[in-house]
């Protein structure tokens, strides 16, 4: 069980520890709690849900999904990573986000 407390003020953006969801999805909800925390505050921030429901991701088709969630997980980490970092530096030099 995951010891991540959910963010104040709302909900995780997947379905509840009960939901019938869980039955059938590749990922329990602890694992899927966890991936909510390896995002970027950005992506959090944002809601993202971290859990990708099908073996085609970028027009690729993966052998399983669980290989389609490793990719998705690793290219849009990399991807808010990469926004967040540009955030700060025009944040470091003095300039608003518009």
């Amino acid at each position: 069980m995951s010891m991540n407390p959910p963010p104040k003020g709302r909900n995780y953006p997947f379905a509840q520890r009960g939901s019938a969801f869980w039955e059938k999805c590749h990922v329990t909800y602890d694992q899927a709690v966890d991936m909510y925390y390896d995002q970027t505050a950005m992506q959090q921030y944002l809601g993202h849900d971290p859990i990708v429901n099908s073996m085609v991701y970028k027009r690729v088709k993966y052998p399983s999904i669980f290989d389609a969630q490793k990719a998705y997980s690793e290219d849009q980490n990399s991807l808010y990573q990469k926004k967040e970092q540009e955030q700060l530096e025009l944040e470091a030099k003095g300039l608003e986000e518009f």
